[in-house]
């Protein structure tokens, strides 16, 4: 969930986090490689004998992009090779951090360094901005496809 301040009247959208809990597509996996943290986007990758979906992180803004990493309070601090994590998929609207500009309806490409989202250039389109982002850091709504 986001932040909570006294006399807030709303809620600071988080990275990581899904916003429509009750749609989407989510999937329990298994981390292979490298840490990961929320807000990454990851592929499928293969495991002898594995029983469930293994996931790693892209390498390039091209790979195959199977989902993004849902944000979980009790892994603020990432997740190890062999744990299970949750991952959004398909229509899922999640928090992302923005590496720059990024106009509301663009589609959006994975920024490898950092976990952000930019405006699709040259790599594979995750999904579409629906609030926009003014400058790198803000976080913004994206519907992922």
């Amino acid at each position: 969930m986001g932040e909570l301040v006294l006399n807030q009247f709303g809620v600071t959208d988080r990275k990581g986090q899904v916003k429509n809990p009750d749609k989407g597509i989510r999937i329990e996996a298994l981390v292979k490689g490298e840490d990961l943290v929320y807000g990454d986007c990851v592929k499928l990758t293969h495991v002898d004998g594995a029983k469930l979906p293994v996931v790693e992180k892209i390498a390039t803004a091209s790979d195959k992009v199977f989902g993004m990493v849902k944000y979980e309070s009790a892994k603020a601090n990432g997740y190890k090779a062999g744990d299970m994590v949750t991952i959004a998929r398909h229509f899922s609207i999640i928090g992302c951090e923005a590496n720059g500009a990024i106009e509301a309806g663009a589609e959006v490409e994975a920024v490898i360094d950092g976990a952000k989202v930019a405006t699709k250039s040259n790599g594979t389109v995750i999904g579409v901005a629906l609030t926009p982002a003014t400058v790198k850091g803000d976080v913004i709504l994206v519907e992922l496809v």
